[in-house]
């Protein structure tokens, strides 16, 4: 299929084989003309060491859930940076607090070239306002402090009055 899409104008393709198949992603990598990310193969550091080591894939997507939190997301910056690759900050379905982290890492970081940061966009509640703001495919982070979010008036009222607050 990757030899089909070619010249199609696609940036890469995430994570086409299973998370623990490394083997098979790096014979993809080699025989594909479109870059391969890794995606679920990306837990920890000592996952991003191992892909790099054996050319696996063209660039790693980090996301701040899935690794653990800013801190090891750095740790994996670290070694992507160290070894040439690209990466993007990816996201799950999470609130903006994460969306917000994700963006604030990505910008700190040289070797972030793609962002997918749109995981709050479904959620049928916001318990946060602030942080980041999404207008078609542009995300901008907010200049206030931290990550530039406070809870939501309504959420904030709603458990207000609940005992396990008081």
């Amino acid at each position: 299929m990757l030899l089909a899409l070619a010249g199609a104008g696609i940036d890469f393709a995430e994570q086409p084989v299973p998370a623990e198949d490394t083997e098979s992603l790096q014979w993809v990598s080699d025989h594909s003309p479109i870059p391969i990310t890794a995606d679920e193969a990306v837990h920890t550091p000592e996952d991003a060491l191992a892909l790099v080591r054996s050319h696996a894939c063209s660039m790693l997507n980090v996301k701040l859930q899935k690794v653990g939190g800013i801190s090891r997301a750095l740790d994996i910056l670290a070694i992507a940076r160290a070894a040439g690759i690209p990466c993007m900050i990816g996201c799950m379905t999470e609130t903006p607090v994460g969306i917000a982290a994700g963006a604030h890492v990505a910008l700190g970081s040289p070797v972030v070239t793609h962002v997918d940061l749109d995981g709050c966009i479904d959620l049928a509640f916001q318990p946060t306002t602030g942080g980041v703001e999404i207008r078609g495919d542009q995300l901008t982070v907010s200049d206030r402090p931290g990550l530039g979010v406070e809870l939501n008036d309504e959420y904030r009222n709603h458990f207000a009055n609940q005992e396990a607050l008081q």
